[in-house]
């Protein structure tokens, strides 16, 4: 959980990777998996994980309750991931407390690789950067002598296929509200979507100019302190801004802060410099025919591929090459989202997926090539990180203390703890925790199943249970950490962290309260 002073959601040049870390967490990052083929029989299953079952009655009550939420397949689908991941880790934890028989090694490989990159990283660039005092005071200058404020917001994002005039009319009863005069601090920890700042009572702590994306930038600085903004809207969704204080830190205030910063642009720029180089003393070409062999492992990643197209080269570099076999490889356990993303982006969006990984390949061979290798207790270090961090996932969701009494039927037993977690869930109180790829290995092997056409009984049986007609399906945009960047960042073009935007709309105009 990030602090009020680091809230992932909106800050764009906090970069908290270097750019070889970046590759490599990019290209390789993978979300939880659901199989989509329908687990068979009469339909009435909307999902299964393992023994269990989400039936299509069930989830409709759920969901059926929750009226802010829109009757979507989206959002029927969202809940149907969810709830396999958490009745699969609550699964795995009734029958190995200490998860010592999970196969973690398709995670632990993903660490292992990060980290050797990370090695290498230290060993080929030089982080010792000189930065001098002429810089500091440039830069010291360049962010307008250092004005800050100090700003609260809540966040309210589109869910699943959520219109936007939706989401901004729930945005404009909660800004009556607090004109009203109800606490600012206490509607975000209840309703924000940030859940860098939600737990603080929206607060971002300081910032300068230059650091949110700028239609939220705009709105909060163009505030005095104790006012509250009109609802603004970003890339990210609707937002509520309150601002509580401006500052104006002086050169020695900032100086410790404005080193850091520099020095890691001036390693990122390294970094660039050293990826680039490789890549073109490699000779990385992507090969003709490429984009299309691409979508079309995409299209059906299960597929069995013949050897001639397991072998297809989609780049080509000195001493080696990155095949069609490695792509199916990267996106066995990727969610339904990636391969529609794949199917639909640009080719030149795809070409760079490609170039993305086959940098990460370039990397490890070159990691290789130097010798770095971790050994077996460094290993085990990483895999006792994971299994800490499913222990920790389970524990915040009250998930690791379920008992199966003698008697007691285990199904019956998580499956009314998955349930009621669920209920919580969606009653918001509960925070979501996506278990990301920490779903892969669960799914793997313990079995996972999602019906798509389940998820269309769901939504009629939601209407009927409302009495209301269910919202056309208009799938949200998904992550766009999904797809690797098509170039590698420069200096003038850091990388961003997670959830961090990349387009710049023009700020429509609002009215300061």
């Amino acid at each position: 959980m990030t602090g009020p002073t680091e809230s992932k959601a909106f800050k764009m040049k906090r970069f908290q990777r270097s750019t070889l870390i970046f590759l490599i967490t990019g290209a390789l990052a993978t979300v939880a998996a659901c199989d989509r083929r329908g687990p068979g029989g009469d339909g009435q299953s909307l999902a299964t994980a393992g023994d269990l079952h989400l039936t299509v009655e069930d989830a409709s009550e759920m969901l059926a309750a929750t009226q802010e939420l829109p009757n979507s397949p989206d959002v029927v689908s969202a809940l149907g991931e969810l709830w396999t991941d958490y009745a699969l880790l609550a699964t795995a934890l009734v029958r190995d407390p200490t998860l010592g028989e999970l196969d973690l090694s398709p995670l632990l490989q993903q660490q292992v690789d990060q980290e050797l990159v990370h090695q290498l990283r230290e060993e080929v660039i030089d982080v010792d950067v000189e930065v001098t005092e002429e810089e500091l005071r440039q830069a010291f200058e360049n962010e307008g002598q250092g004005e800050e404020i100090r700003a609260r917001h809540i966040l309210l994002g589109s869910t699943g296929g959520e219109p936007d005039e939706e989401v901004r009319g729930r945005a404009e009863s909660l800004l009556e509200r607090i004109d009203a005069g109800e606490s600012f601090e206490e509607l975000a920890r209840e309703y924000s979507e940030d859940p860098g700042s939600a737990e603080e009572g929206g607060d971002l702590g300081y910032f300068g100019r230059g650091v949110m994306v700028p239609a939220f930038e705009e709105a909060a600085f163009a505030l005095e302190p104790g006012q509250v903004s009109a609802v603004v809207q970003s890339p990210f969704g609707f937002h509520i801004i309150r601002l509580d204080d401006r500052r104006t830190p002086t050169f020695e205030d900032r100086r410790e802060e404005l080193l850091q910063e520099l020095r890691m642009e001036h390693e990122i720029q390294a970094e660039s410099i050293y990826v680039a180089e490789m890549e073109e003393s490699a000779r990385v070409e992507v090969e003709e025919g490429a984009v299309e062999a691409v979508r079309a492992v995409a299209d059906d990643p299960t597929a069995r591929l013949s050897r001639s197209e397991a072998r297809r080269a989609l780049a080509a570099f000195e001493g080696g090459e990155f095949t069609a076999e490695a792509f199916q490889e990267f996106l066995t356990g990727q969610p339904q989202g990636i391969l529609d993303q794949i199917r639909n982006a640009p080719n030149e969006q795809v070409e760079g997926m490609i170039r993305n990984l086959t940098r990460v390949e370039l990397l490890k061979r070159e990691a290789e090539r130097r010798g770095i290798t971790l050994s077996s207790q460094e290993e085990e270090a990483l895999r006792d990180e994971l299994v800490e961090n499913y222990l920790e996932t389970a524990r915040m969701l009250g998930l690791d203390d379920i008992r199966v009494e003698d008697g007691e039927d285990e199904r019956e037993v998580v499956q009314a703890r998955v349930r009621a977690l669920m209920e919580e869930v969606l009653r918001g109180e509960r925070n979501v925790i996506p278990m990301a790829e920490l779903g892969i290995p669960l799914r793997r092997q313990f079995g996972a199943a999602f019906d798509s056409d389940a998820a269309e009984q769901v939504v009629e049986r939601i209407a009927e249970i409302r009495g209301q007609e269910p919202v056309p399906d208009t799938p949200a945009a998904p992550p766009q950490e999904m797809v690797p960047p098509a170039d590698a960042p420069t200096s003038d073009d850091p990388p961003m962290p997670e959830g961090a935007p990349t387009p710049e709309p023009e700020p429509e105009e609002r009215e300061d309260r």
